[in-house]
């Protein structure tokens, strides 16, 4: 296996285990996916990929976090916001009136990010193979 050891930085690193972009996770890790069932599921809940000599569908760590991509390539964007107007993550942990979590908005709306939540509510409809 080779590993892009230039790509090693800070937001590369699995935030849970410290896998680097192309290694597995260490076992147990809650970042790592399944790859024996569909969904994008954690795979610390699956009886099959918790079994230590089951390697053959292991997910290595791309670097980013699960489901990014798919959000991307599904258009699924939201952005958090008080009173209707975008807001900075300090600003939403204070929990002033009007605030908002996740309002579904386009790509190029300010302070839009990937919509995780909306892609889990859908299944994690993965990218199809010939569009990956």
């Amino acid at each position: 296996m080779e590993i892009d050891e230039s790509a090693v930085k800070g937001d590369r690193i699995c935030g849970d285990c410290g896998a680097i972009p192309g290694a597995f996770h260490m076992t147990g890790c809650d970042v790592e996916r399944c790859g024996c069932r569909n969904g994008g599921q954690q795979a610390l809940s699956c009886t099959t990929c918790t079994d230590e000599s089951y390697t053959a569908d292991r997910i290595r760590w791309s670097g980013e976090w699960p489901g990014k991509r798919e959000c991307r390539h599904h258009g699924l964007f939201c952005r958090d916001e008080i009173d209707g107007k975008p807001a900075t993550m300090q600003e939403m942990l204070e929990r002033p009136p009007g605030a908002v979590w996740h309002v579904p908005c386009g790509k190029d709306d300010e302070g839009a990010h990937e919509d995780l939540n909306r892609w889990h509510e859908m299944g994690c409809p993965p990218i199809p193979t010939d569009d990956a």
